[in-house]
């Protein structure tokens, strides 16, 4: 009788079928088509296939990130505009920017608790504005908490000022608002 299979025959059964069903040899695989090989229980490893395709520089990474499909579902019941300028937003966090004002990529703890703590005044917002281009200082300054201190301050109006409009995308920044904001000024 054959006991279970060892991670290297594994990983070679695996990596010779997604080989074998390749259209043209050599080109690069696509990581959701080794996925599929994890539907067959216990018969190959995936993540090692994954990883030894990386290796050999033929990975096609297709797989949606996790934060992605995170950040989607946190933006679906905001109006449209206001979600696109958060997609754009989001895009400059993950992978920088080197246009002015520049910004290096985030992490995405960061970004998640930046997100996070903005969604309570953008929701609030979404109920009277569209856009986040037709948010006022005085909508700003209504969601601010009440006390200001230099560090730990959290809260939906302070995540908001600092998170969104400081965050080097083109686009201009809230009137007003000068002193927190480091994009350009309207």
């Amino acid at each position: 009788m054959a006991g279970p299979l060892p991670l290297a025959a594994m990983s070679a059964g695996g990596l010779r079928i997604v080989l074998a069903l390749q259209e043209t040899p050599g080109a690069r695989i696509k990581a959701s088509d080794i996925l599929l090989l994890g539907q067959v229980p216990g018969a190959f490893q995936v993540a090692r296939t994954i990883e030894i395709v990386e290796l050999a520089g033929m990975l096609d990474d297709d797989r949606i990130s996790a934060i992605v499909t995170w950040f989607d579902t946190k933006i679906t019941d905001l109006p449209g505009p206001m979600q696109e300028e958060l997609r754009l937003w989001f895009e400059v966090m993950r992978h920088g920017s080197t246009t002015p004002t520049r910004r290096r990529p985030r992490n995405e703890g960061t970004i998640r608790m930046k997100l996070s703590r903005a969604l309570p005044a953008l929701h609030r917002w979404a109920g009277q504005h569209t856009s986040l281009r037709e948010i006022s200082k005085d909508d700003v300054l209504a969601v601010l908490p009440a006390s200001r201190t230099t560090r730990g301050v959290s809260g939906p109006g302070r995540a908001a000022g600092d998170s969104l409009w400081s965050c080097g995308a083109p686009g201009p920044c809230v009137k007003g608002l000068q002193e927190r904001c480091v994009g350009p000024q309207v």
